[in-house]
């Protein structure tokens, strides 16, 4: 908008005059965002500068919300859980249980794995096992004796080393409100594992009635292989030392699941198995099952985990 107006001059001579026009522009005031002369970029910065704002504010939060120590998220790592044992071990050590008279002492149960983890989220995240064990079994069986089996039968101690591979999955939880986030600091965990047992004969002792036949007996009729599932609890740390390396502690616990009808011979003391001279076999097969689940239910039950591995990415 322009505005103009007439100013005399002032006379230079008498009677003569003239005159001129004058132009004169007011300042220009944006009246839309009331910035007076900015600059384009400053008009748009000024005008959206709460969108910016709120824009900056999300990507900090989410920024803070992302999973991982650092940005990673997975993790691998070696490791042991050990117990004192019972018995007996692989090597018949144990304080309350082995076989034979030349056996017991102290023994260590023991289970190698290797587990790798990924964060799904600041506080969860979740792992997949596997893993390794080897220990001793004490049984019996029967077998009707080769010429009066329906009165009489020979009684055999069985010493067995049991062997078993491992694998399983697994979810953490970890306590954020400590400081943790997943897959460094404290945490729990749940898994679900399925043991494969096979079982070898190492010894065995075999008592006939009034001292007939030695050497001689029907076959045991056992197929030593058995899967073993079971339920765990973890509770421990992981500690990450010069941003790559994970340094895991823990104590463990683990019971069988879908045996019930032999982990209730175990907790009551006595066997609810019932030896019948025509189905002999069945029934030895039982009793390696049943002391297969006994004996990983008390290699398996408290364990000290120790690991250490990578970081990765």
């Amino acid at each position: 908008m322009t505005y103009s107006c007439h100013i005399p001059a002032h006379p230079r001579k008498k009677g003569v005059g003239s005159g001129k026009s004058i132009v004169i522009i007011p300042k220009t005031t944006d009246s839309r965002n009331g910035l007076d002369g900015a600059f384009p970029f400053t008009q748009f910065f000024m005008k959206n500068y709460l969108h910016i704002l709120f824009l900056l504010l999300a990507a900090q939060q989410l920024s803070a919300q992302a999973p991982g120590y650092l940005g990673k998220r997975f993790y691998a790592h070696a490791n042991g859980v050990f117990s004192v044992s019972g018995g007996p071990t692989a090597n018949n050590k144990g304080l309350d249980d082995y076989y034979g008279e030349s056996g017991g002492g102290f023994g260590i149960n023991y289970h190698y794995g290797l587990q790798a983890g990924y964060a799904i989220s600041r506080h969860q995240a979740i792992v997949l096992m596997g893993g390794y064990l080897k220990t001793g079994m004490y049984t019996d069986a029967q077998t009707p004796t080769i010429f009066d089996s329906d009165f009489n039968s020979d009684l055999h101690e069985l010493f067995f080393n049991l062997k078993g591979v491992s694998t399983g999955i697994g979810y953490q939880w970890f306590k954020t409100k400590k400081g943790a986030i997943a897959p460094f600091g404290v945490y729990g965990q749940l898994h679900l594992r399925g043991t494969f047992v096979t079982g070898e004969i190492l010894d065995k002792k075999t008592t006939y009635p009034f001292g007939d036949f030695p050497g001689q007996h029907r076959p045991l009729g056992i197929d030593p292989k058995y899967t073993i599932i079971s339920v765990g609890l973890e509770l421990g740390h992981n500690a990450i030392i010069n941003d790559k390396f994970v340094l895991n502690y823990a104590v463990q616990f683990n019971w069988p699941l879908l045996q019930t009808k032999y982990l209730s011979g175990w907790l009551t003391g006595n066997s609810e198995l019932s030896y019948r001279s025509f189905d002999y076999e069945a029934y030895n097969q039982s009793k390696f099952e049943e002391g297969a689940v006994w004996r990983l239910a008390k290699h398996e039950l408290f364990g000290v985990k120790l690991g250490f591995g990578l970081l990765a990415f």
